[in-house]
């Protein structure tokens, strides 16, 4: 069975096509015209179909039906979301899809609000008991706690991923400055607590709170993307993924706490990655396998190897492909 990927973030939507090709998986795309004129020409199949932005900004049952109605016309194909905005579609659309299509796992649509919304996701991890920085809910630009924000700090847009929108302050004067230019549509907003240490990411598929394949990586310096075996961020990831039954893939930000050495969570994005590709090489193939899944076949558990990859960043963002990224040379 083919596969069908449907989105607008042209990044992660190369990415997970890169997977597809690599695994000889045959896929189609649904997207928008300005979407697909900018992919790599060699990733975006002739036969893909353009839908106007405002149909998968403003309509989602029209632009799942058309999903659908492609993916049949194929001859069936397993629907397989590949942005924040396509994952919502499918988990919305629960089991209520056409016959010749089969859905890639996804958690409920509860379950993908509250791990993407940055407040809801700080106060789940509390309630499971997982470390993670302290935070403060603000609720208006003149919200009497930020008098009591504690510095350094980091502002938070609460569901806006890639880094966008996101503000580290130093003192009252940067927080009064950032204030200034806060979007009102912002607003309520993340003030959390800024840890000094290193980044580490945990990806993961997940079938009903059981991790099927998973990958630690880190930046090593601009450009090397490293991955590698850390019980820590695995044991936090199967713990939050089984008391909350999540099924699909995520991409959970950690940073290892330079005060104590304790690995604390930061943010989840439930849905695929820019990077994905770049795990691919590590030998997980996450967009491979959980097309499997949909398909009803066993895959049993995936774990990565620890290499380390050079990965080359363009300079030049370009409008939903921000940040580009390849994968330039991986070691012998």
């Amino acid at each position: 069975m083919a596969a069908v990927l449907f989105g607008v973030q042209g990044n992660i939507l190369m990415s997970v096509a890169k997977c597809l090709r690599a695994a000889d998986v045959p896929y189609s795309i649904v997207s928008t015209p300005q979407t697909l004129n900018r992919m790599d020409a060699d990733l975006c199949p002739p036969h893909a179909r353009a839908l106007p932005r405002n149909v998968f900004a403003q309509s989602e049952h029209e632009a799942m039906n058309a999903v659908q109605e492609h993916a049949a016309n194929l001859g069936g194909a397993v629907l397989v979301p590949t942005d924040m905005r396509a994952t919502r579609m499918l988990s919305n659309a629960g089991g209520a899809l056409h016959s010749m299509c089969a859905g890639f796992a996804t958690a409920t649509p509860d379950l993908i609000d509250t791990l993407d919304n940055k407040w809801s996701f700080h106060r789940l991890l509390g309630d499971l008991d997982l470390p993670s920085p302290g935070g403060m809910l603000i609720q208006s630009l003149d919200d009497p706690a930020l008098n009591a924000v504690p510095f350094p700090a980091v502002m938070k847009p609460l569901a806006i991923g890639g880094g966008i929108g996101i503000h580290c302050v130093s003192n009252r004067e940067e927080m009064a400055a950032a204030l200034a230019q806060w979007p009102a549509v912002q607003v309520p907003f993340l003030i959390q607590e800024y840890l000094p240490g290193k980044d580490i990411d945990i990806s993961i598929l997940a079938d009903r709170g059981r991790i099927i394949a998973h990958a630690v990586q880190a930046w090593d310096g601009q450009h090397r993307l490293r991955f590698f075996d850390d019980p820590d961020a695995y044991d936090m990831a199967r713990h939050l993924v089984a008391q909350t039954g999540f099924s699909g893939v995520a991409h959970f930000d950690m940073r290892r706490d330079a005060r104590d050495g304790v690995l604390r969570f930061i943010e989840c994005n439930p849905r695929f990655w820019a990077t994905v590709d770049a795990a691919m090489h590590a030998g997980v193939n996450f967009a491979a396998l959980g097309v499997q899944m949909a398909m009803g076949h066993d895959v049993g558990t995936v774990t990565p190897q620890d290499t380390t990859l050079t990965h080359a960043r363009d300079t030049a963002p370009v409008q939903g492909f921000s940040p580009r990224g390849r994968i330039i040379a991986t070691p012998a």
